[in-house]
């Protein structure tokens, strides 16, 4: 219970407790009911810029091209999520676009 994800720790201790798997009278520590990907990558951001816990621990089959691409996408992915992050995109698109520039016949 102590190392679920917090937004699934009351879920999981009503359905231990209901199955008599843990006493009923627990209660989730207040030091742990805060376990959040956010507060990981918070705690592992400074040893990873230091060049240890790499994204991806156990290996990958990833190039690096990928791996940056990945990145690209999660971030686009936050940054739309919502209907005004979309028309934000869009129009930094559309800014960004190199229109060709037309020459005058003579």
């Amino acid at each position: 219970m102590n190392v679920a994800d917090s937004r699934f720790q009351y879920e999981l201790l009503a359905t231990a407790k209901s199955a008599r798997k843990i006493p009923q009278d627990y209660r989730i520590p207040q030091a742990i009911d805060r376990n959040l990907p956010q507060q990981l990558e918070e705690a592992f951001a400074r040893p990873r810029a230091a060049g240890f816990f790499s994204e991806y621990p156990f290996g990958t089959d990833l190039t690096a091209e990928e791996i940056v691409l990945a990145r690209a996408l999660k971030l686009l992915q936050a940054r739309t999520a919502t209907r005004a992050g979309k028309i934000r995109a869009l129009a930094g698109a559309l800014r960004a676009v190199d229109r060709p520039r037309h020459s005058a016949r003579t």
